[in-house]
């Protein structure tokens, strides 16, 4: 197998096993609402996405089996993993086409395991993230051919999500949002 077309809606989905050999997926990628699937292990050769990767509803720690990954053409999408507390794993991932978009992990504390990334291609938003604290893993990025939204994560303080900005400042060609973070240490 070469090509992988989604893994959607399947609550007795527990293993990735059998992926092994799938390099490339040609359109997009979706593992969505897999509540028992608490690893990515299988995917290790996963090299790129030319569609969206959109990760979701899953009970994965971290990202852990997509160190090969390089490259998603149009979105990567890493949204309501309760589990998720990194994303030690996206080592290799050095470019996204179109947007990033990190939302609503209640256990994301870092966005660690990004730092390789260079690239986005229109915009990079982090909101709703109830703990993450540490957004320096992104300071890497040399381009975003948009925006930068950073928004509504609890624990974040203000002066960190204005430290990202400021390191951004003169790779962000569109408009930059920061707001309600750190309303729980107040």
């Amino acid at each position: 197998m070469t090509s992988l077309e989604g893994l959607l809606h399947n609550a007795a989905l527990a293993s990735l096993d059998g992926l092994e050999s799938v390099r490339q997926v040609g359109g997009d990628a979706f593992i969505y609402s897999n509540p028992a699937l608490a690893s990515l292990a299988g995917l290790g050769s996963l090299a790129s996405v030319q569609g969206q990767l959109m990760i979701a509803y899953v009970a994965v720690p971290n990202l852990v089996g997509l160190g090969e990954l390089a490259y998603v053409g149009h979105r990567l999408v890493l949204s309501h993993c309760a589990e998720l507390g990194s994303l030690e794993g996206l080592d290799s991932l050095t470019a996204v086409g179109h947007e990033l978009n990190i939302s609503d992990n209640d256990a994301l504390l870092s966005l660690d395991g990004i730092e390789s990334l260079a690239s986005v291609g229109r915009s990079v938003s982090v909101t709703s993230n109830p703990v993450v604290h540490d957004l320096t893993a992104l300071e890497s990025v040399r381009t975003v051919g948009q925006d930068l939204v950073v928004m509504d994560n609890a624990r974040l303080s203000s002066d960190d999500a204005w430290a990202l900005a400021d390191a951004l400042a003169d790779v962000i060609e569109g408009t930059l949002t920061i707001s309600l973070n750190g309303w729980m240490l107040e």
